[in-house]
């Protein structure tokens, strides 16, 4: 028995050796855009349901891109309703887009929105807490101050070296709608 907790001790410090740090980077060219029509599969044109009036810089490091403006939520969403979110990620691999072991699955997203135990939490707690709202009212204001393209996560413990380039197709799902949205970003470990 002690011989396996010994091991056992010793596997956990071998991991916490293994830890690396580990940076999502959003691409430039397509850090959130609707869905081409391979991935849409027939969702409502995102454009009738908000209006992007958006401003994008880099920063310093040429890498980071600083996003200000507003997305206005242009349609009634019943709140009896729950938001669904789907997300399916895949990996780039020989010039091509293969699944991944990543997904997402949220039945009530606003349940879950604005958790800190959530991956996404350090892109949402860049938002004022007056921003965070879910379900959106028709003619709500999302205001993008300062929001970057860059989630940074410490000491994660893997068994292997997730580093390259994902994307993630992401459907809202309500109602009568559907919206799809998709995200390139690059994933870098030190």
């Amino acid at each position: 028995m002690w011989k396996i907790f010994k091991l056992l001790l010793l596997q956990f410090a071998w991991q916490c050796l293994q830890a690396a740090d580990y940076a999502i980077i959003g691409d430039d060219q397509t850090f959130f855009q609707a869905c081409d029509a391979h991935d849409d599969g027939g969702t409502t044109n995102l454009k009738e349901l908000v209006e992007f009036n958006m401003i994008n810089e880099y920063a310093d490091d040429m890498e980071t891109i600083i996003t200000n403006g507003n997305v206005t939520i242009l349609v009634d969403i019943d709140p009896q309703v729950p938001i669904s979110l789907e997300v399916e990620i895949y990996k780039w691999e020989r010039g091509t887009w293969v699944d991944s072991i990543f997904s997402i699955r949220r039945p009530n997203f606003c349940a879950t929105a604005f958790s800190p135990k959530e991956f996404w939490y350090p892109f949402i707690k860049q938002f004022p807490e007056e921003n965070r709202v879910c379900p959106p009212k028709k003619g709500h204001v999302y205001q993008f101050k300062d929001i970057k393209n860059r989630m940074d996560f410490f000491n994660v413990t893997m068994s292997h070296d997730y580093s390259g380039k994902y994307k993630a197709i992401i459907y809202f799902i309500v109602d009568q709608y559907s919206l799809c949205l998709s995200s390139v970003v690059d994933v870098w470990s030190s």
